[in-house]
């Protein structure tokens, strides 16, 4: 169980906090390096190693502090866009959260 109420408050903190931690950064994707989406692996990579990460990364390893956290998770496909229209095939992930206390009734 949680050791605090998965709050919205909660929320907001972890998300700043995660935010200003944590960078975006896809040097994996541009140098060849082999990319794992593993728990360990991220672990490793953005919590010992310090590094950031592109948004499977950040949003798979965040996603697991929430559920840890007391708070329901879904990582959901999504498309970007482009200034002229969403580009066609999903090549980001976000994290719709649930299960906030002080709003149960909201995603």
């Amino acid at each position: 169980p949680a050791a605090v109420s998965p709050t919205r408050a909660w929320l907001a903190a972890l998300i700043a906090a995660q935010l200003s931690a944590v960078p975006f950064e896809n040097v994996s994707l541009h140098s060849g390096t082999p990319i794992s989406l593993s728990l360990p692996d991220l672990t490793d990579k953005i919590i010992h190693r310090g590094r950031g990460g592109f948004c499977f990364e950040v949003n798979y390893l965040f996603s697991e502090l929430l559920k840890l956290m007391g708070y329901t998770v879904l990582l959901v496909p999504a498309r970007v866009y482009a200034g002229d229209g969403f580009r066609g095939e999903p090549t980001h992930i976000v994290i719709l959260v649930g299960g906030v206390a002080d709003q149960p009734d909201h995603v």
